[in-house]
C-alpha cells in the first residue's frame, strides 16, 4: 500500500514520500519488449512508484510516458569526461536525452554514472554541476543530480553504525560531492545489498539479513537493530554527520536478493528479503537514527542472462525473463 506520510524535516534535506522502485537492465538476449515491460510494472502487486534506467535512451524514456512512473535515468560512466570538461557537452545531454521526452514523463532524477567513485575520480562532481547547470538552463529544475554509489568509501572497522566513518583517502572527493548535495536538495544514493555482507561474513545471521529477526540483533548505545540494512544505511548516515554532512539524505538506489547462484541464493530467501524491504519501506519508519520516509529501489526487474560477473548476478529479477514471478510478494 502506497504510504501517505508527508516528507520530514527535522535538519535533514528530504523532499520525498516512502516508495519503492525497480531497477531496469537490458543485458538479456530474451527480454519482453519495452512496451510489454511497461505493462508488467503497472500490473506489478506491489506499488512501483519509480522505474531507474542504466542510460537515458530517449525511446526507453518515452515509452513511460502517461504511466505516472517516476523515472531516474542515466549518464553513462563513458560520458562522464566530457561533460566534467564541457558545459556545452552537458547542454547537449540534455538538449538530445531530457529535452525530448521531460514534457511527457516525469524524470525526477539524473544520475551522473553508476559506482564510479574512487579518490581519483576528478570528474564526477564537475559532470554533476555541468549536468546540474544545464537543467537548470533549459528549465528544469524540478530533476534532481545525483549518482548512486557502492559502499568501498566506508573505512574498516565501521561498527557498530555509530563507528561509521569514510575511508581517508575518500574523504576530500566525498566532501565535495556531498557538499554539491547538500546545495542543491538532491539526496547521497547508496547501493546496499544485505545479502553480500552476509555472504561474506556468514556470522552474521541470516534471519538478521532477510528482515526475519523479531529481537535486537545489535546494540548500539540507544539505536537497537533487528535488521541489516537499518544498520547499513545508519553506518553511512553516522559517516556522514562526521563528515559535516548530516543534513543530506539517503536514498537506497539498489537493493535485493538473489534466487540462484550462490551461497544463501534461493527464491525463498529471496522472496523473504524483498517482502520485508517493501514492508519496511512501506511503513514510513526510516532507521533507527533516521525517521521518516526512505526510498528504496529494487534490483532487479527482470533476471538478465548476458549480465556479467557471477552466476549470481544473472538472477537478481523479480520477473523471469517472459514476465512470471518467480515469487509473490505483499
Amino acid at each position: 500500500m502506497r504510504s501517505n506520510l508527508q516528507p520530514f524535516h527535522i535538519g535533514r534535506i528530504c523532499m520525498f514520500k516512502s516508495a519503492i522502485g525497480v531497477n531496469l537492465g537490458f543485458s538479456g538476449n530474451n527480454l519482453p519488449s519495452i512496451s510489454r515491460t511497461v505493462e508488467l510494472i503497472k500490473s506489478l502487486p506491489i506499488n512501483i512508484d519509480r522505474v531507474k534506467i542504466f542510460e537515458a535512451n530517449v525511446d526507453v524514456i518515452r515509452a513511460f510516458a502517461g504511466s505516472k512512473l517516476k523515472m531516474l535515468v542515466s549518464v553513462t560512466n563513458n560520458e562522464i569526461s566530457s561533460i566534467a570538461s564541457s558545459s556545452q557537452a552537458a547542454a547537449n545531454w540534455v538538449k538530445d536525452h531530457i529535452a525530448p521526452v521531460a514534457s511527457s514523463t516525469n524524470i525526477e532524477f539524473v544520475a551522473v554514472g553508476n559506482e564510479v567513485l574512487s579518490p581519483s575520480r576528478n570528474d564526477l562532481v564537475p559532470a554533476m554541476r555541468n549536468i546540474r547547470s544545464a537543467l537548470d538552463a533549459s528549465n528544469f529544475r524540478n530533476i534532481k543530480v545525483t549518482t548512486p554509489l557502492a559502499l568501498n568509501f566506508l573505512a574498516d572497522g565501521s561498527f557498530p553504525p555509530s563507528k561509521g566513518s569514510f575511508r581517508g583517502d575518500y574523504s576530500s572527493i566525498l566532501g565535495s560531492l556531498l557538499d554539491f548535495l547538500s546545495s542543491t536538495d538532491s539526496p547521497f544514493m547508496v547501493n546496499v545489498y544485505p545479502y553480500f555482507s552476509w555472504k561474506n561474513d556468514q556470522s552474521i545471521p541470516l534471519s538478521y539479513a532477510l528482515f526475519q529477526s523479531r529481537q535486537t540483533v545489535v546494540s548500539d548505545g540507544q539505536y537497537n537493530y533487528n535488521n541489516l540494512l537499518d544498520a547499513i544505511v545508519d553506518t553511512v548516515y553516522a559517516a556522514m554527520e562526521k563528515s559535516g554532512h548530516g543534513n543530506v539524505k539517503i536514498a537506497i538506489g539498489e537493493s535485493g536478493w538473489p534466487s540462484s547462484g550462490g551461497d544463501g541464493a534461493t527464491t525463498e530467501n529471496a522472496q523473504a528479503y524483498l517482502s520485508g524491504l517493501i514492508n519496511k519501506i512501506n511503513s514510513g519508519n526510516g532507521t533507527p537514527r533516521v525517521s521518516g520516509p526512505l526510498i528504496a529501489n529494487i534490483f532487479a526487474l527482470y533476471d538478465e542472462n548476458q549480465k556479467g560477473g557471477e552466476e549470481i548476478e544473472r538472477h537478481f529479477g523479480l520477473l523471469r525473463p517472459d514476465g512470471t514471478p518467480k515469487y509473490s510478494l505483499p
